[in-house]
């Protein structure tokens, strides 16, 4: 917005499982960052909820979410966003209560995607309780989605609820100016 003090973006790439690749590391968030996105214009915006012209349009949502994680990449151990599924999330979720654990920090997992066009399978393995007390603050971490999908970045005197506020109403412009532009 005109006016707001440039604050420096946390970016995080987004860590893509391909066709017959494992990946292995540790979930650095208690919780998956999840909403709902359009796919306008070949890319994904983030669905404002109330009053998005994409679903007054008819244009389909679907959730998207994103387990931060510090994984293996090449030769490095990086943070990253790995995309999840909702049917890939709730496995995921699922197994991580079936083992008994208050949340998803600390998991040792792996991801597997065995052949293109196949389904992404994340397994949990064990936790590691040091890594679950080292969890990282979700303001941080949206701020790396915000990067992704062009929101405002969270101001450091922000809340989450104040931030979503303001990040909802930037997707709401920007969906609604790539749905008038789809339809032309």
């Amino acid at each position: 917005m005109i006016g707001e003090v440039p604050v420096k973006r946390v970016c995080l790439g987004v860590l893509k499982i391909k066709c017959g690749m494992t990946c292995e590391g540790f979930v650095a968030l208690r919780e998956v960052l999840g909403f709902n996105v359009h796919w306008l214009l070949g890319r994904s915006y983030m669905c404002p909820g109330e009053d998005c012209a994409a679903c007054f349009a008819g244009v389909p949502s679907r959730w998207n979410g994103f387990l931060v994680v510090r994984a293996r990449v090449g030769h490095a151990t990086e943070m990253r966003l790995l995309e999840l599924s909702s049917a890939a999330y709730e496995r995921f979720a699922g197994l991580v209560r079936m083992e008994g654990w208050p949340d998803l920090a600390g998991v040792h997992f792996t991801a597997v995607r065995s052949r293109a066009k196949a389904s992404l399978y994340v397994e949990p393995l064990d936790r590691d309780e040091d890594r679950a007390a080292k969890a990282l603050s979700p303001l941080r971490c949206w701020e790396a989605v915000a990067c992704l999908y062009g929101l405002p970045v969270p101001r450091p005197d922000e809340s989450l609820e104040e931030w979503e506020v303001r990040a909802r109403s930037a997707a709401g412009r920007l969906v609604a100016f790539a749905s008038e532009k789809a339809s032309r």
